[in-house]
């Protein structure tokens, strides 16, 4: 570990290997204001390019910000900026083209339950340190195309959503398979928690949704249903 903000260090420089092949080298300075420049950070990540174009971090009164972070990860561009003052509040947000989710995957060593192409995508995360709400609020609007949920493939999927103090309020929600679409829209709320294990419903969680579909079989939705009846039907 090393601290990029100790006071006695003026420039970094990190050339390592794994065993697997993985590869990555990042050179960095600190100025005398404090500010931090990268000006080369590149790699190889499960025989995927990465490449970070050379950006600073500001070192504002207490807090540091970052304007613009270009990352290159294959063929797909992220772009981040935000700030950050500790765990307890930051601000970030993020524009994601062409990722496709089981090359970032093999990257993390983890892998979640959908996949495919995230063609566009615009997400956020933030902390302001309030008591009444100490976990991070997420903010996403995202583009896929040509992947699946579990066992369920689609064609392309758009989600624009909203998750605060175990509340997730789905302003948009279309899928779109093969067969037929499913879409959920005007403000529909979902109340449930996030574990290290996945989602939490509790006993007094609620679910409010206006939802149209055609050809769909709803039992393969049973899984994702907060309440212990099934529903069946196509």
């Amino acid at each position: 570990k090393v601290d990029l903000i100790n006071e006695d260090l003026t420039y970094f420089e990190l050339d390592a290997i794994s065993a697997m092949g993985d590869n990555i080298y990042i050179f960095a300075e600190k100025e005398p204001e404090g500010d931090l420049f990268i000006s080369e950070c590149t790699g190889t990540l499960k025989n995927t390019e990465l490449i970070i174009e050379l950006f600073y971090i500001n070192k504002r009164e207490d807090y540091f910000h970052f304007p613009q972070i270009i990352i290159r990860l294959g063929n797909s561009k992220i772009e981040l900026n935000g700030n950050y003052q500790n765990n307890n509040n930051y601000s970030i947000s993020g524009d994601i083209q062409n990722l496709e989710l089981n090359n970032l995957y093999s990257i993390i060593g983890k892998a979640f339950r959908i996949n495919g192409l995230i063609d566009s995508a615009t997400i956020g995360i933030e902390n302001n340190n309030n008591q009444l709400n100490p976990n991070p609020i997420y903010s996403a609007k995202i583009n896929m195309k040509n992947g699946a949920i579990d066992d369920i493939q689609f064609d392309s999927l758009y989600i624009w959503a909203l998750y605060s103090n175990r509340r997730l309020t789905l302003y948009s929600f279309e899928l779109d398979t093969y067969l037929g679409n499913l879409n959920a829209k005007n403000g529909g709320q979902i109340s449930f928690g996030l574990t290290n294990s996945g989602i939490d419903f509790q006993k007094d969680d609620s679910l409010d949704l206006f939802l149209t579909y055609e050809n769909i079989n709803i039992e393969r939705f049973n899984r994702y249903l907060p309440w212990g009846y099934e529903s069946r039907g196509f």
